[in-house]
């Protein structure tokens, strides 16, 4: 099965703003997951209270980043989560 891309070199740039704290983040990964089928699972996991490891936030990005066109690539620091060209990942 081909994978839908979602995410493409015209959405590079900061998606979540880490300052804005947990909540807005898991809110945000929800939103970005709506387009990609097959992750009802994993929303309603992210709308739900966090589990201890916060696991279903590094599955959402990981999916994520499934749908994302091949060379740019999601990085979190500091709670931001950024879309960057592979080459210029820090």
């Amino acid at each position: 099965m081909v994978k839908q891309v979602v995410y493409t070199s015209n959405c590079t740039g900061c998606w979540i703003d880490g300052s804005l704290g947990e909540s807005h983040r898991r809110a945000k990964l929800a939103d970005m997951l709506y387009d990609i089928p097959g992750s009802d699972s994993l929303i309603k996991e992210l709308e739900a209270n966090p589990s201890d490891d916060y696991s279903e936030e590094d599955d959402a990005i990981a999916l994520i980043q499934e749908h994302t066109e091949e060379g740019y690539t999601w990085i979190l620091e500091a709670g931001d989560l950024i879309l960057v060209k592979s080459e210029d990942r820090p």
